[in-house]
């Protein structure tokens, strides 16, 4: 799934990349900002999802990129997701997650016209309490590893996932 007309940055050793944007149909779901609308999505996209896992365990070796626009929402739930299915903690995923929130705040401040108003240190600290609520919501009901075997993934696409993406 790399990008038309990109390629994986192998200097860097990235192999392969998938784009969050190609969930096609999930563009066309809730609006991502918050993890809120995460199940949504997954309950709608089963498959979408499986097939991005398929792509991050078909990669060739070396290190995968998962991104979106901002790589915050799209890019957010896919890597919950996958972590989750590989076996890591809620908290370390909500820890990732508020990483992603805080740089795109910050680099919406660095733009002209930035696709959202970057928020306060209150305005985000607030917001960061709900949305990993609503994370950790999430993560604590779902069963990654059962939805993707549900979705379509076999039993060794999910070991070699995990074996890909933990050490």
């Amino acid at each position: 799934m790399t990008p038309p007309g990109g390629e994986p940055r192998r200097d860097v050793g990235w192999e392969g990349a998938v784009n969050a944007r190609d969930l096609g149909g999930v563009a066309g779901g809730p609006y991502l900002n918050t993890p809120l609308h995460y199940r949504d999505n997954l309950e709608r996209w089963p498959g979408k999802f499986a097939a991005v896992a398929r792509a991050v365990v078909a990669a060739p070796a070396g290190g995968v990129i998962v991104h979106c626009a901002a790589g915050r929402d799209r890019t957010g739930m896919v890597t919950s997701l996958l972590l989750a299915a590989c076996g890591v903690p809620a908290g370390d995923i909500a820890d990732d997650y508020e990483v992603a929130v805080r740089t795109m705040n910050e680099r919406y401040r660095t733009q002209s016209a930035p696709r959202e108003n970057p928020r306060s240190a209150e305005e985000l600290s607030t917001w960061l309490h709900q949305a990993r609520t609503h994370l950790l919501e999430l993560l604590s009901t779902l069963d990654a590893g059962s939805y993707l075997r549900e979705a379509g993934l076999c039993p060794s696409e999910l070991t070699a996932l995990r074996a890909r993406l933990t050490l």
